[in-house]
């Protein structure tokens, strides 16, 4: 067998916890019938800050905790950079680290 072929790859909320999901046929079935957004902030007309919790493990290579949530930045409708974490808990602290540099990035803009 392949290394790692049989990891557990898709994932589901369960009171806030990611819980491993095998079947694809559950998995697809939450993912469709349940938010996802954890947050999401403005900062401009064209800039905003989300999290979500996509419901698949992004660590495809190596050994770790799974990558199961998103902090993405959009910007003109691109996003422009990804940020991932491994726990809810995690996930708000880093949408709220993300904000709070650009923030301090527009407000240097500003004032110069």
């Amino acid at each position: 067998m392949i290394p790692g072929l049989d990891k557990i790859l898709t994932y589901i909320l369960v009171n806030g916890e990611p819980v491993p999901c095998r079947e694809h046929k559950r998995w697809r079935d939450w993912i469709n019938t349940h938010e996802r957004r954890i947050a999401r902030t403005d900062l401009s007309e064209t800039l905003y800050v989300e999290t979500t919790f996509p419901g698949v493990d992004f660590r495809l290579v190596g050994d770790g905790p799974p990558l199961l949530f998103e902090t993405e930045v959009y910007e003109d409708g691109k996003r422009t950079s990804v940020y991932r974490t491994t726990t809810l808990q995690r996930a708000g602290m880093a949408h709220t680290n993300v904000v709070a540099r650009l923030m301090a990035g527009m407000e240097q803009r500003s004032v110069a």
